[in-house]
């Protein structure tokens, strides 16, 4: 009985550790250095995209760096501060074709249109820098702000 119990608080420890590790999200700091895709690691101070759950930070030296955002991930807070003045371009929403061009689009996709979007699960805090997006292939423009 003392061998089983031992047990049970060992595993219980391991697991503990890794959820409260899993749990950890990561800072990823735009530098915007090779291109302006979100994609591509280079334009990371950190040397690694953002992944679901990952923090966003825009900031003075992030300077007026424009960015596309082309990832399918949900990042846990968005922070522009007041020293990065550049364009964020939302390339999300409707995909398909439009003016003989496919328009491909990222982020979390609705279930009942399809439609895709960022899903910011913590706070989105803007204080610099402009918000924009791509035309969908169905010509309408815009974004969803949910609470």
């Amino acid at each position: 009985m003392k061998n089983r119990a031992s047990r049970f608080v060992i595993i219980a420890a391991i697991a503990a550790c890794l959820v409260s590790f899993s749990l950890q999200a990561e800072t990823r700091t735009w530098r915007g250095t090779k291109d302006a895709q979100a994609s591509v690691a280079d334009n990371w101070a950190e040397g690694a995209v953002p992944t679901d759950g990952d923090d966003i930070l825009f900031d003075a030296g992030s300077a007026a760096k424009p960015m596309t955002w082309n990832l399918d991930v949900s990042p846990r807070n968005w922070t522009q501060q007041s020293g990065y003045s550049g364009t964020v371009t939302f390339q999300t929403g409707r995909g398909g074709p439009l003016n003989g061009k496919t328009v491909t689009t990222y982020g979390t996709q609705e279930p009942d249109t399809g439609v895709k979007y960022v899903h910011c699960t913590g706070s989105v805090d803007l204080q610099g820098g402009v918000w924009t997006h791509a035309a969908n292939a169905d010509g309408k423009n815009g974004f969803k702000a949910t609470e």
